[in-house]
């Protein structure tokens, strides 16, 4: 791996990044990754122990390296530097209890719609079921259970 002092080797990236004439400045970011690893991972957010590992019965965190977009590296800085969490790790790792927790709801609105599914079904299969004529006239009375529902839940208030 190549070593180099971290102001040429800025001065050689930045010699790279200039734009060429009628083209967007582009950064060559995969220069830094490839030659500069360590370096790169330095400059990126330090995310050590976002997982846990579990070895004969003791409980080690794992070191994981993630590649975050700019808005949401600063979004964990603005997390940190708030004083809501004590390092990056943590905002990770709220974020991935949350992201659990919303797989879980989903999971659970799910299994209830197929329950609410396979409900219908057997009505059906039963003969258990309304025809109406129009869209119109379903519609006309969902509405009015819906403004029932409303009457009974303002009546219950009161």
């Amino acid at each position: 791996m190549p070593t180099m002092a971290n102001t040429e080797m800025k001065n050689a990236l930045q010699g790279l990044a200039r734009r060429a004439p009628g083209r967007r400045r582009r950064f060559p970011f995969w220069l830094l990754v490839v030659c500069y690893p360590h370096l790169y991972w330095q400059k990126l957010l330090n995310l050590g122990g976002a997982g846990i590992i579990e070895t004969g019965g003791t409980t080690t965190m794992a070191t994981l390296n993630i590649s975050l977009t700019p808005e949401l590296a600063a979004l964990i800085n603005e997390k940190v530097s708030s004083g809501m969490y004590h390092s990056a790790s943590e905002v990770v790792r709220e974020g991935l209890r949350l992201l659990k927790e919303q797989d879980e709801i989903h999971r659970m609105r799910l299994e209830e719609l197929k329950k609410e599914i396979a409900i219908g079904t057997e009505q059906l299969e039963c003969g258990e079921y309304t025809v109406y004529s129009s869209g119109k006239e379903l519609a006309a009375k969902i509405k009015a259970e819906g403004r029932k529902r409303m009457e009974s839940r303002k009546a219950g208030r009161a």
